[in-house]
């Protein structure tokens, strides 16, 4: 069975390359706030932390969103299974309805 909407899995696969990369820039910004609030002690801990979480939020957006289009994705090449076995296995009452 051909694979279709090759566009939207490549769509699908950046998004979580882009999250990936988003966790990673996260996590430096994190230690990079985090070391200059302790070098320059202004109250930099909240905000390196407020990195943190944001980061991680936008993480989970871009992976849970890229999920979707893979769920959509199977959903439909399970429907399409679904239909050309029913349309195969019943020619006889494709015959008597016409």
């Amino acid at each position: 069975m051909e694979k279709r909407f090759g566009v939207l899995r490549t769509i699908a696969t950046i998004f979580k390359i882009v999250a990936w990369v988003v966790l990673v820039i996260t996590i430096i910004g994190f230690f990079v706030a985090l070391l200059g609030s302790s070098l320059f002690g202004r109250g930099g801990i909240a905000s390196s932390f407020l990195v943190l979480i944001i980061g991680v939020i936008y993480f989970l957006s871009l992976y849970a969103f890229a999920e979707l289009i893979y769920l959509f994705l199977s959903i439909e090449e399970n429907v399409r299974l679904i239909a050309s076995k029913s349309d195969s296995s019943k020619p006889e009452e494709r015959r008597e309805q016409q």
